[in-house]
């Protein structure tokens, strides 16, 4: 078994429920809140492959569980997984505009 130091939470974006601060449209389901609209702690020692949880709490308003209760705080499950490995319509990412590169010159 291969322990993975870099690991990517997958989390479905649908941006169609949230505004830019994130607030909530109206009661949603807890599964499609984006994962910027919320707190958690994800762990980097993990091994390829596996299944983990983590206790998401959300910065502003509530969100409906499978049972229609309304929450603030849930738990989210993730692979642990490489960024390519990824399918791009489940990648959330943020440009880094501080990259050096190398000039054969």
């Amino acid at each position: 078994m291969i322990n993975v130091n870099f690991i990517l939470l997958v989390f479905i974006q649908l941006f169609s429920f949230v505004d830019s601060q994130c607030n909530l449209i109206g009661p949603i389901s807890c599964n499609l809140v984006p994962a910027e609209c919320l707190d958690y702690s994800l762990t980097t020692d993990c091994i390829y492959g596996e299944q983990l949880s983590t206790s998401c709490r959300m910065f502003n308003g509530s969100c409906l569980t499978v049972d229609k209760k309304l929450v603030s705080s849930f738990e989210r499950l993730y692979i642990c997984q490489y960024c390519y490995q990824t399918p791009f319509d489940e990648l959330a990412c943020t440009p880094n505009t501080a990259c050096r590169h190398h000039q054969n010159g």
